[in-house]
């Protein structure tokens, strides 16, 4: 009988430290009294650019999918690694150059396995270009 009564207070105190630890924790006090208002845009601010060559994939398939090669239109100056994406700051008055979709290298040799890239001469690597007036 006291295995029974220590059983079910075992799980009965399992039951209230699973109910206590899994709801959802109650707002803050700041968060209750913050005004709602719209956040501000400013004029600086960072595109996400998709690589256009490995769509985000990091690596190239070749050979109907037997081979892969990273992607060099999106790697990493500072790791060497491919990120998939490209974070670009288009400054007001700039806009992302059309030339290299904003990643700042261009494809010179599609036919070579990793393909061969270079700086974009119209942005000289930067991803953004002086916008054009209206």
């Amino acid at each position: 009988m006291k295995r029974i009564v220590v059983v079910l207070g075992a799980a009965v105190l399992a039951l209230w430290v699973w109910h206590w630890y899994t709801r959802p924790a109650p707002p803050t006090p700041a968060s209750r009294t913050a005004p709602k208002t719209a956040p501000k845009t400013a004029s600086n601010y960072v595109h996400r650019i998709v690589c256009p060559l490995c769509n985000g994939l990091r690596v190239l398939l070749y050979d109907k999918g037997i081979r892969k090669d990273d992607c060099p239109l999106c790697v990493d100056a500072s790791s060497g690694v491919p990120l998939g994406y490209r974070d670009v700051r288009v400054p007001s008055g700039y806009q992302i150059c059309p030339n290299c979709q904003g990643m700042g290298l261009i494809v010179v040799d599609s036919s070579a396995h990793p393909p061969k890239t270079s700086t974009c001469v119209l942005c000289d690597g930067t991803g953004v270009i002086p916008a054009v007036p209206k």
